[in-house]
């Protein structure tokens, strides 16, 4: 892992400290056991597995917990998730409209910047960097939008990303419909719209054909 994600993540840690660990889980009873909630409540927070995990991420907001009580375990939900998200049943999509559900950005700047830092190094340093990560690119650009209002410095990483080429392949047909690829878009910032936007404006079509600089575009 990159030293800038590693730090971002070690801020992170501090940024929730506010938020102290939960003395009980409100959940629904038929989706969720004593044994599971115990096992959150009683482990150390960076002890706790993407198995541990699972289940609570999935089910935040709907079926257990609040938002103070996601914002004590959003740290190590994004540790894990940035270091072996194969282990997690949630979809990075849906994955971000939780981190929204919490409003982190109108809470303190300090959990604002700390949060975007997470995502922006995470997106930096992996998605764009190790085609491991890339395959799901397309799921990381919606987590993101889901999750935060600032969405410019994602997309100029992705601009001049090696990576704009694939990005651009899968999603432009879907931006002439209107519409991305992810089934996992909301509307909370307007950001599917903006990468539309984007995605079609002539500076994006430029872009993509210099990935064929023998090729005329049509």
């Amino acid at each position: 892992m990159h030293q800038a994600l590693q730090d971002s993540i070690i801020e992170l840690y501090a940024a929730c400290s506010e938020f102290p660990k939960p003395t009980q889980l409100n959940s629904c009873e038929c989706c969720h056991t004593e044994d599971e909630k115990q096992i959150l409540l009683s482990t150390p927070l960076k002890s706790l597995s993407s198995e541990q995990l699972n289940n609570f991420t999935l089910s935040a907001f709907n079926t257990i917990g609040c938002a103070e009580d996601f914002l004590y375990f959003l740290p190590r939900i994004l540790e894990l998730v940035f270091t072996s998200y194969q282990n997690f049943d949630c979809d990075v999509g849906l994955l971000g409209h939780k981190i929204y559900q919490t409003q982190f950005w109108t809470r303190s700047e300090k959990l604002k910047e700390s949060i975007n830092a997470a995502l922006l190094n995470h997106f930096k340093y992996q998605v764009l960097q190790d085609t491991d990560w890339n395959y799901e690119l397309s799921g990381w650009v919606c987590c993101i939008g889901n999750a935060t209002p600032d969405l410019e410095p994602f997309l100029e990483l992705l601009f001049h990303s090696d990576f704009f080429q694939n990005f651009y392949d899968n999603e432009n047909q879907y931006a002439l419909k209107g519409k991305l690829s992810d089934s996992f878009w909301e509307q909370h910032h307007g950001n599917q719209n903006k990468i539309i936007q984007w995605l079609l404006r002539p500076e994006s079509n430029e872009r993509y054909w210099t990935f064929y600089p023998t090729t005329t575009p049509s």
